[in-house]
């Protein structure tokens, strides 16, 4: 299941979304206290990829609030939120998230650094180096079941699918 949300408009993406029923492109991503995660170290588990241009724009927080919510009932999918910008202030959005009761199961990364092909590899590099909001959820064998992308900067998407089909992952 994919969809897109809103017109594309402003910038043109490059390289190729993951498409439902493929293998999830491998990525390295940094953590914010610069260690690396790649998607192989992650696998047998349920993960829902959230991506973001910056943790600290409006539209960013609504979806990560709408998502820390919605995600509660299922502890046991693992969230990465990732954005094209390092936070200026990580340490009050990761006590935010620690108090929202997320800690260790959702990771903050970033994919600023230039030897991060993460945005090109996930087809959602733009010329400006902003990453649009998406989710894709990826499932215990590392096939893409789940995509949603929002080409509007002021758009927020609304994760509940998302969440419905990561219950569904879980559940088999």
């Amino acid at each position: 299941m994919a969809q897109v949300k809103g017109k594309d408009a402003s910038e043109a993406q490059s390289g190729r979304f993951p498409a439902v029923g493929n293998l999830a492109p491998e990525f390295t991503l940094q953590r914010l206290d610069g260690s690396e995660l790649t998607l192989s170290e992650m696998q047998d588990e349920v993960l829902l990829l959230c991506l973001v241009n910056d943790f600290e724009e409006h539209a960013a927080q609504e979806l990560i609030k709408r998502l820390t919510e919605g995600a509660a009932a299922l502890p046991q999918l693992r969230i990465l939120l990732v954005s094209a910008v390092e936070p200026a202030n990580a340490e009050s959005l990761t006590k935010f998230l620690d108090t929202e009761g997320q800690e260790g199961r959702l990771l903050l990364l970033c994919c600023s650094s230039p030897q991060c092909s993460f945005a090109q590899d996930y087809g959602v590099a733009t010329s400006a180096g902003r990453l649009p909001q998406a989710l894709l959820l990826i499932d215990k064998e590392g096939y893409v079941v789940y995509t949603e992308r929002c080409a509007g900067q002021n758009r927020t998407l609304d994760p509940f699918l998302a969440l419905l089909c990561a219950k569904s992952c879980l559940n088999n």
